[in-house]
């Protein structure tokens, strides 16, 4: 009668041929992984030469790409894009200019028509007054919005940025119709230190569901809510 000593122990049992398969993937892996360490980098300066240039990168066609360039200049005065826009189909941007303190919201909106194009956010003086003026442009189209502030609300009286916090948002991963982007949030304070938001984005639109204001070229768009 055997006892539970006397029967034989199973032991795992491992082939030489399954060794080598064991060996090669474990060392495909780490190709593998090398591989993509070297790749990140190099595509992350590809990337940075792209926008340097103001090339939009386009992995799917059917949808729309907006690419930030270099913003910093003239005190966050001056704001550029380059956009995508897939083939029969047009995109809408939007500049939201909101004052709380006084009840009071602005907007200005611009449509983008199929192929690659670039616009701008500009603030600058306007020709009489003491008002100041937010322009959105394009090649084709200018935008201009009056502004009640006597300087851009986020700059003190020296021009230097008064309580600014700044978000250039990366390259969108690419906008599906229907959808919208957010391209920038810009905060800041008036002269009297009442807060004050500008929101720039960008909606991709099939040219049928257009939004009607956007198919008027050449006029000043703004809902005012005066108290």
């Amino acid at each position: 009668m055997e006892t539970p000593e006397s029967k034989p122990r199973l032991r795992p049992r491992i082939s030489l041929l399954s060794l080598l398969l064991l060996t090669a993937i474990v060392a495909l892996s780490l190709a593998l992984w090398g591989e993509s360490s070297r790749r990140w980098p190099l595509e992350r300066e590809i990337q940075a030469l792209r926008r340097e240039v103001g090339e939009v990168a386009v992995a799917d066609p059917t949808k729309m790409y907006v690419q930030p360039l270099d913003n910093s200049v003239d005190n966050r005065m001056h704001f550029r894009w380059r956009a995508y826009v897939p083939p029969g189909r047009a995109g809408v941007v939007t500049v939201l200019v909101q004052q709380p303190w006084k009840n009071r919201e602005g907007y200005l909106t611009m449509t983008l028509d199929a192929g690659d194009s670039g616009f701008e956010l500009v603030t600058l003086p306007a020709v009489a007054g003491d008002l100041w003026m937010y322009s959105l442009r394009s090649s084709s189209t200018v935008r201009r919005s009056g502004s009640s502030n006597p300087r851009p609300p986020w700059l003190g009286q020296g021009g230097e940025p008064v309580g600014l916090t700044f978000d250039d948002f990366d390259p969108q991963p690419g906008v599906a119709e229907g959808h919208e982007a957010a391209l920038m949030d810009l905060a800041g304070q008036s002269e009297n230190g009442e807060p004050v938001r500008v929101i720039v984005t960008a909606k991709h639109y099939p040219p049928a569901n257009l939004p009607p204001s956007s198919n008027s070229a050449g006029h000043q768009k703004l809902n005012k809510n005066q108290p």
